[in-house]
């Protein structure tokens, strides 16, 4: 967890690579080798947000199409 304390990295998550093939959500991190970026959800709404750290590095992420994630997402 390094990079939590890194400035917020802004991504599109249409241009992120992702973790597998039979994943629409989970991403690799831009910042580290092997980390990923999974996505959060509000915890009692579920819908998805805007902000995201990767799961190996910290590395703080800011989705700049939360909107179209959301859309794609059924919202």
């Amino acid at each position: 967890m390094n990079n939590v304390s890194e400035p917020v990295m802004e991504v599109r998550h249409a241009d992120l690579e992702r973790e597998s093939k039979n994943s629409e959500y989970k991403s690799k991190c831009p910042k580290c080798e092997g980390g990923v970026l999974l996505v959060r959800r509000d915890p009692t709404t579920f819908r998805l947000l805007e902000y995201d750290n990767c799961i190996k590095c910290g590395q703080p992420v800011l989705y700049l199409d939360i909107v179209d994630l959301r859309r794609m997402d059924g919202e």
